[in-house]
Parts: C-alpha cells; sequence; structure tokens
C-alpha cells in the first residue's frame, strides 16, 4: 500500500498524514517517482494515521500530491 501525504506529526509509534492519497495503483514505479504519474488514487477524506512499524521502506514524493481521484470517475 502506497500512501502519499504531509507528514503533520508523528511519535515513537505513529505518524499523522495530512492532504493524504492512497495510491491504488502507481504504474510504473520508476515513473510515478521520477515524473510524477499515477494510474489510480483515491483521496482520504480525513487525515490519515501509520503505524511506523508497518512501514518497510519510504521515498520523499516531490511532485504535488493529487487532490482528485485519478482516474476521474465519469458520470456519463
Amino acid at each position: 500500500m502506497h500512501s502519499i501525504g504531509y507528514l503533520e506529526d508523528f511519535n515513537d509509534k505513529e505518524m499523522l498524514l495530512k492532504d493524504a492519497v492512497w495510491v491504488a495503483d502507481s504504474g510504473r514505479f520508476h515513473d510515478a517517482l521520477k515524473n510524477g504519474t499515477l494510474s489510480e488514487v483515491e483521496p482520504f477524506v480525513t487525515d490519515v494515521i501509520i503505524n511506523r512499524s508497518a512501514i518497510v521502506d519510504a521515498c520523499e514524493w516531490i511532485h504535488p500530491i493529487p487532490k482528485c481521484q485519478i482516474p476521474e470517475f465519469d458520470k456519463n
């Protein structure tokens, strides 16, 4: 599971992400990190608490955090 957000706070067990999104499908991982292109994104509606012991690895996200679903829902 990939989550992207702004680190708002943390303690020895948890971290709080603000304006976070769940990346359901990053597409090609290298392209996502290099260009910020993502295949499927679902924004959280509230801040997200992540247990720090669940983190295996992490990367700094240097691109704008998506604000809407990707791909956007087609209402037609």
